[in-house]
This record gives structure tokens, sequence and C-alpha cells, in this order.
């Protein structure tokens, strides 16, 4: 994934990304529906 841009009218706007897990996530590879989550993600506009 590389860099995207987002546009808007209002200037000013800030984002916030939030990430927990990913390591640990990237080295399962897959969970089940029944095995709980490893990673977490938030992103605040």
């Amino acid at each position: 994934m590389g860099p995207w841009r987002c546009s808007s009218a209002v200037q000013g706007l800030r984002a916030r990304w939030c990430a927990s897990g990913m390591d640990d996530a990237q080295a399962a590879d897959t969970v089940l529906d029944e095995e709980p989550t490893i990673d977490r993600y938030l992103l605040q506009l």
C-alpha cells in the first residue's frame, strides 16, 4: 500500500491513525472466526 490523498473543501482537517498488534497479526497470518482478534486499528478524522 502506498500513500493516498483525500481532498476536501474544508481546510485544516486532521487525521489520527492508531494501530495495535500489527506484528503479531502478521506473524499469525490467518485468524479463524472463533479466535480472538489480534490486531486493532483506529482512524479518526
